[in-house]
């Protein structure tokens, strides 16, 4: 690509640039521009946070809106000769109700799920190691007894395909049981034989946060490479664990929500930067669909013959008065 057709593009974009400015500011406080503006704006955001707080509990009322909403898309489209705002207004609608579900779907199965699932779950105290995982399968947080400890001596390291290490070490007490019944976790912070995730350190705790898998949409289960960590940690020690052994982050008692406020506090993070974001993006599409009368220095250009022409139009008419 030569150095012409490059800055010939340039141009061409710093012209592109100029003209979606000038079109949002002389047309930004016009009915027909809000409206193409906002509507496709507040659909996005109405998605987003459909998805993100109620598809748990009912996700047959978001499917359904997102069905109706996109008939009414459809409707604007074939009635597009009606009026100039239709088509425009169809397209945007239909682009807001797609990356409004995406969007939401994604906050929804990433982070916005486990708050819901803590909430939703039990609290168990003077939980013993070796007692079963089963009998508390139902917790979110347990309380662990004093002689609880994570055994960073016996942890591993478990390194994904991409690059991720995933952590696991074993609960135990002073009772030395056979058998494993809960396994310290966490990602990015072990290695082989050592192991510092959260409070494990610390000599005060003796608390757990259940990790809940989520639905998987867009990423695989997390579960799965700490059940590889665990098998890793079975061979390497010669440890027998549960076949179904309940993974937690290990925390002192009063950080037992540290887990509910990430998700919570990474959840409103992201749905705040990507609604920004999308108001961002429907002005631009806004001023991009949007057809002024005069547009560019040819427009202008025949704006200023006709006002020339008029006024001497008008001069002529006052000397043959």
């Amino acid at each position: 690509m030569s150095s012409k057709t490059v800055s010939g593009d340039a141009r061409l974009l710093s012209e592109e640039v100029k003209r979606v400015a000038h079109v949002v500011r002389d047309n930004v406080g016009t009915h027909p521009f809000l409206i193409l503006w906002l509507v496709p704006s507040s659909v996005f955001i109405f998605f987003c946070l459909l998805y993100t707080f109620t598809f748990l509990a009912v996700p047959s009322v978001c499917i359904l809106a997102s069905l109706l909403f996109g008939l009414g898309s459809l409707i604007l489209l074939l009635a597009r000769k009606r009026g100039p705002l239709f088509l425009p207004l169809a397209m945007a609608s239909a682009l807001a109700i797609g990356s409004g579900t995406f969007f939401g779907l994604y906050v929804f199965d990433q982070f916005s799920i486990f708050p819901s699932f803590y909430a939703n779950s039990r609290l168990y105290t003077n939980v013993v190691p070796s007692q079963p995982s089963a009998a508390v399968a139902d917790a979110g947080k347990l309380v662990f007894t004093r002689e609880s400890f994570v055994d960073t001596q016996r942890s591993v390291s478990y390194v994904t395909e991409r690059g991720y290490t995933y952590c696991a070490a074993p609960v135990r007490d002073s009772s030395n049981a056979k058998q494993i019944e809960f396994w310290a976790v966490g990602i990015g912070c072990c290695s082989d034989g050592e192991f510092y995730c959260d409070a494990s350190g610390e000599r005060r705790a003796r608390a757990g946060i259940a990790v809940f898998d989520n639905i998987g949409f867009f990423a695989a289960s997390r579960r799965d490479n700490y059940e590889k960590a665990r098998r890793k940690a079975e061979s390497a020690y010669a440890i027998a664990s549960s076949k179904d052994p309940m993974y937690i982050r290990w925390v002192r008692e009063d950080n037992l929500d540290m887990l509910s406020r990430q998700y919570a506090a990474k959840a409103a993070i992201f749905l705040t930067v990507v609604c920004f974001a999308h108001v961002l993006l429907f002005l631009v599409l806004t001023a991009l669909l949007h057809r002024p009368k005069y547009r560019g220095s040819m427009g202008e250009a025949a704006l200023g013959r006709g006002l020339l022409v008029k006024k001497w139009a008008q001069q002529q008419l006052q000397y043959f008065a």
